[in-house]
């Protein structure tokens, strides 16, 4: 079995669907999913990815909320984009 190492950027681009570099790192992602490729990472790499997409999804947050904050319409909007983005995640 092809054993590949993922960096934090590959793991960044399949997990935030960053550019035209998610659909790459998806079919890596699907392949390790499949037994195709073993995937590898570092220690440091996991938890640079992990604080980035924290922070990434955090400022998601905060963006959204003061648009509400100044317009409450948009809550209905928010919260089904939510919703839905958390539903693909956990699909």
């Amino acid at each position: 079995m092809i054993r590949v190492f993922l960096d934090s950027d590959v793991t960044l681009d399949f997990l935030l669907k960053r550019g035209p570099f998610a659909q790459p790192a998806g079919t890596i992602f699907s392949l390790g999913e499949r037994g195709k490729l073993s995937l590898l990472t570092s220690t440091l790499s996991f938890m640079t990815v992990h604080y980035i997409a924290a922070t990434a999804t955090l400022e998601f947050v905060l963006k959204d909320i003061s648009t509400i904050a100044n317009n409450p319409e948009n809550l209905t909007h928010w919260a089904a984009t939510v919703s839905a983005t958390v539903d693909q995640y956990y699909s």
